[in-house]
């Protein structure tokens, strides 16, 4: 079937986004794009509160010549707005800022200033360090082993199945990890209390003292978390029910967490079932690729289960495809 904004299955249409699979097979999608050109050039702004950040980062969304807004906040000392806008050539004086295989990209981001960038290479900007994961692998932040695995080997696939290896065939039947949470979440705050959020996040995840991943500027005392910033508009989707007037800001964090707040590791979730009521009591909507550990009745609350169970019976009466909450919840 063909389903269309407009028509016979309009309800469909609408409820596909976020409902993971469940209604059926995408075969071919039909999108809008935006005219690009060669070259982006990029800014980098610093800022030394999560206040004054998040800040930053609302008002270059409100600026039409940008064409990219994200950002970094490092704990709750401030961060980095990276704005980004198409041109058609590197000016003169200027050259091509290469990452990737070396330098690394989110080094760089504890640093001000302006460069240009392939718009292609912009993309794939954090894919060659997975952000900023590939700290959990020793050795990969040396130059001589970078090259050494090349571009072929740098890419967040590649990652992701060698952790997975990793996990599942030393780890796991050793026990070593059975005490380790992975906090592995993107969840969307509005952006009025986004500030806020910032310094109960790092209340509920204590990351810089028990986690793998840091990143801080030059000569700061204490080591701070880096946690990324993507503005984006809340969605009209009925299965992402968000106000779709408004600005939220999507928070990603990654990271591996030991010690006595996760004792019983990703089993119990401990700061992870934390994060969740977080995110419930500021209003935000949390991504559904990652480990859910809501209760099914608390599931289908957050996001408009009523819904998706009424297109469900229509498309798929039998409940051929597996439900919404057990993709989510079982492998």
């Amino acid at each position: 079937m063909t389903a269309k904004p407009e028509g016979e299955y309009a309800d469909l249409f609408s409820a596909v986004p976020n409902s993971l699979g469940s209604f059926g097979y995408l075969l071919r999608l039909r999108m809008r794009v935006q005219p690009a050109k060669p070259i982006i050039e990029i800014v980098k702004t610093c800022f030394d509160s999560a206040e004054s950040l998040v800040n930053g980062l609302e008002e270059a969304c409100k600026n039409k010549d940008f064409d990219y807004v994200d950002g970094v906040a490092l704990s709750e000392l401030g961060g980095t707005v990276i704005t980004g806008r198409f041109v058609s050539q590197v000016p003169t004086g200027s050259k091509l800022q290469r990452y990737g295989m070396y330098p690394l990209f989110y080094k760089s981001l504890v640093h001000e200033g302006t460069e240009y960038m392939t718009t292609s290479d912009y993309i794939w900007r954090w894919d060659a360090d997975w952000f900023w994961c590939t700290q959990v692998f020793p050795g990969l932040s040396n130059p001589v082993i970078r090259w050494l695995c090349g571009p072929e080997v740098l890419r967040s696939d590649n990652y992701k199945k060698f952790n997975d290896a990793v996990i599942s065939n030393v780890l796991q039947p050793l026990g070593l990890n059975k005490n380790e949470e992975l906090i592995i979440q993107d969840i969307e705050i509005p952006i009025s209390s986004s500030a806020k959020w910032i310094k109960d996040f790092l209340r509920v995840v204590p990351s810089s003292r028990i986690g793998k991943i840091k990143l801080s500027r030059p000569g700061s005392k204490e080591a701070t978390v880096p946690i990324w910033l993507c503005p984006v508009i809340g969605t009209a989707s009925p299965l992402m029910p968000m106000d779709s007037s408004k600005l939220y800001i999507n928070f990603g964090f990654w990271d591996s967490l030991e010690g006595k707040e996760t004792k019983g590791g990703m089993s119990v979730g401990s700061i992870n079932r934390a994060l969740e009521t977080l995110a419930y009591q500021y209003g935000g909507k949390k991504t559904l690729y990652s480990s859910v550990f809501l209760s099914e009745e608390d599931f289908y609350a957050q996001y408009n289960g009523k819904h998706y169970r009424g297109v469900k019976s229509k498309y798929d009466p039998t409940g051929r495809l597996r439900g919404w909450y057990e993709r989510v919840t079982k492998p």
